[in-house]
């Protein structure tokens, strides 16, 4: 089966920083909540097929709990956190990032009791409360690692010998 990604920031097969940043503040998030009884319930069903990365939308209404139309509502409403990837024939396939932020809307919609909107401030808050954490602990090594190799590029480059005379390169004669 032939995925077409149709959000264009995730087209590229190198990840961005901000792809890194998301993914370590989605794992931050999963992290805080696992203790969660009922979000628990979700993820022993995606630890049974570690395997599969991708998730029909029936599938993913099994993992999740709810009905297929359900999933497709929430969609339109949490359209930051909910971005199933589409077929050639427009069938959505969610990835165990969206079947996981569907299980935290349904905890706090349907366990807590939060409304849609409540529910949107919570997942922000708590997406915020990621960040921060993110922030303090793993940017500063992503940001030491690039200055290193800016710095080694440096010294590369000061290293390096050109011939002004022969205007030719040494490495390729």
């Amino acid at each position: 089966m032939l995925i077409r990604n149709t959000h264009p920031e995730t087209t590229s097969k190198r990840k961005s920083l901000d792809e890194v940043r998301s993914d370590a503040v989605f794992r931050n998030l999963v992290s805080i909540l696992e203790t969660d009884p009922a979000f628990k319930v979700g993820l022993n069903f995606l630890d049974r097929n570690p395997e599969q990365m991708f998730f029909k939308i029936g599938d993913a209404s099994k993992a999740v709990g709810v009905k297929t139309y359900i999933l497709r509502y929430w969609e339109g409403e949490f359209k930051r956190y909910l971005r199933p990837l589409k077929t050639r024939s427009q069938q959505r396939i969610y990835r165990k990032k969206d079947v996981l932020y569907a299980l935290l809307i349904k905890n706090l919609v349907y366990e807590r009791g939060f409304t849609l909107e409540g529910a949107k401030k919570k997942l922000s808050s708590l997406v915020s409360c990621a960040e921060v954490e993110w922030q303090q602990s793993i940017a500063p090594t992503i940001l030491d690692d690039v200055v290193i190799r800016l710095d080694q590029l440096t010294v590369w480059v000061d290293e390096y010998e050109f011939d002004p005379d022969t205007k030719r390169d040494p490495a390729f004669s």
